[in-house]
């Protein structure tokens, strides 16, 4: 298995998105994969099948990425506390399970 197919782990709990690029339209993911900060870019793209995401890139997250997820899950989480910078144009999603009909 490729790094960018384990990569994909970092779409399986919290993570905080931001546009990375506009031309082609690229984000970059912030969050946990194989126990550490890593950072992800990837295209959202379409098939038969529907969208899915394809990864470009991935490494190890910057200290700037980890304060930047950190300070923004904060945020969202917890309003009462105090960022120490400005707020940037970013996401938080969290994973959740699809629901099964009955």
């Amino acid at each position: 298995m490729s790094a960018l197919n384990e990569a994909q782990e970092i779409f399986d709990q919290a993570y905080l998105v931001d546009q990375k690029n506009d031309d082609p339209e690229q984000f970059r993911a912030i969050g946990w994969w194989g126990g550490r900060f890593c950072s992800v870019v990837f295209e959202i793209r379409h098939d038969a099948g529907g969208e899915y995401y394809h990864l470009i890139t991935a490494w190890r997250a910057t200290l700037e990425e980890e304060q930047s997820y950190a300070e923004n899950v904060l945020r969202a989480y917890c309003p009462q506390m105090k960022s120490r910078t400005s707020p940037r144009e970013s996401k938080i999603f969290q994973h959740t399970s699809p629901t099964s009909s009955p």
